[in-house]
């Protein structure tokens, strides 16, 4: 990794946190109290990572990337979805409070809304057109 992007805290376990920046497909899972690196994971389907974010829950991870964001079981770390952006750049995700809905806005003003469950669009808008 040549440049750190993105640090997300887990929601439900004290001191874990996710890294992941420009230059890699992998996310690192550190304790942040020991320093102790707990798991690596990423996937041919990520490339520079930009944003991650765990749902409210806890058990799953979004993880954001230039072409899309992909989100992973935090029981398996398996991938269970893959959402393409395809306005440009993603930049960002987030959860719904609910942990059923992921929503992605990148560098050409679009939002997408997506169920986290199934993988559908379910709105995609443009703040400027």
């Amino acid at each position: 990794m040549k440049i750190v992007y993105t640090v997300a805290w887990n929601p439900s376990k004290d001191g874990i946190i996710a890294v992941g920046g420009y230059g890699s497909n992998q996310v690192y899972l550190w304790d942040a109290l020991s320093g102790t690196l707990i798991k690596t994971f990423g996937s041919a389907k990520i490339d520079n990572v930009f944003d991650i974010a765990w749902s409210p829950n806890g058990e799953r991870i979004a993880v954001g990337a230039t072409n899309g964001a992909t989100i992973v079981e935090t029981s398996q770390y398996a991938e269970t979805l893959t959402f393409s952006y395809e306005e440009g750049m993603l930049t960002s995700l987030a959860w719904s409070p609910d942990s059923s809905r992921i929503a992605l806005v990148g560098n050409r003003d679009a939002v997408q809304l997506w169920d986290a469950n199934s993988g559908k669009l379910l709105a995609e808008r443009y703040l400027s057109r």
